[in-house]
């Protein structure tokens, strides 16, 4: 993108490139099989002025270890914990962050029909450093998606039915609104947009909602974020 676009958060000029999401969370091909794609190519960059670009990069790092526990899937959450698992051993401050506040507890879990209680550990998140990340890359996507002509500049609603307390609860805490949510997004005309969809995607719901919109974000095809713009 070329000036004269102002910033994705404010009406500051935008000259630096703003990852949407964050470049971290796509893993490096070093620490991936051979033969894996390059996940750190054709990303998606928004205008930022440079307090918007730096202010969050502390945030950005703690939730992409918030994700990295998460993941369900292997092939992407193996190489994530390698990477994380270096960087631990250089500065083991953010872990001590972390894991000071993990605390062991029992879930249930369904297998093959049957509930069956689990030990596992729960981490007392940051809640509002999450929502910082979170709701820069909703900003970023929607001022992209629109190139570079609409904003999110005021407070909107964010909710996940996949990250918070996950694993809590066998339905993934999916209520009316979240079941609402996803069915909306069943709609095989609503395209995911971005690339390396098996890292990231967005998507955008519009219609009857007159001029209100709803986005879907998903990373690592499990962490799934909705925000509501009216």
């Amino acid at each position: 993108m070329k000036a004269p676009y102002t910033c994705y958060c404010c009406e500051g000029i935008g000259n630096t490139n703003e990852h949407a999401p964050p470049k971290s969370i796509y893993p490096k091909q070093k620490y991936l099989p051979k033969g894996s794609p390059d996940y750190r190519k054709n990303l998606i960059t928004v205008p930022s002025c440079k307090k918007h670009n730096n202010e969050k990069s502390g945030d950005d790092e703690y939730l992409l270890a918030l994700f990295t526990l998460s993941i369900p899937e292997a092939k992407i959450a193996d190489p994530m914990m390698k990477k994380w698992i270096e960087a631990f051993k250089r500065n083991d401050s953010l872990a001590k962050r972390i894991f000071s506040k993990s605390r062991k507890i029992t879930i249930l879990t369904e297998r093959n029909s049957l509930i069956i209680p689990e030990q596992t550990w729960a981490i007392t998140t940051e809640k509002e450093r999450i929502d910082n990340v979170i709701k820069s890359i909703f900003r970023a996507v929607y001022y992209y998606d629109s190139k570079y002509k609409n904003k999110l500049l005021g407070n909107f609603t964010v909710t996940t039915p996949t990250f918070f307390n996950q694993n809590l609860f066998i339905d993934f805490q999916r209520n009316e609104i979240h079941q609402t949510l996803f069915q909306a997004f069943e709609n095989p005309n609503i395209n995911k947009k971005g690339p390396h969809h098996d890292i990231f995607f967005y998507q955008i719901f519009e219609e009857g909602l007159e001029g209100a919109c709803v986005i879907k974000m998903v990373f690592y095809n499990h962490l799934v974020f909705f925000a509501l713009i009216v």
